[in-house]
């Protein structure tokens, strides 16, 4: 999974992802990730 763009709005992050990949399912996938923290998350 490629990191495309990450950002923190109002104490929550949100990053965006590209994979060739998601669930053994082969294509293009973008993948958006919201969480409070990104703490010890990479």
């Amino acid at each position: 999974m490629k990191l495309l763009y990450k950002t923190r709005e109002d104490e929550h992050d949100i990053a965006v992802y590209d994979t060739d990949e998601w669930y053994g399912e082969k294509g293009r996938f973008r993948v958006l990730q919201f969480c409070p923290s990104f703490d010890g998350v990479e």
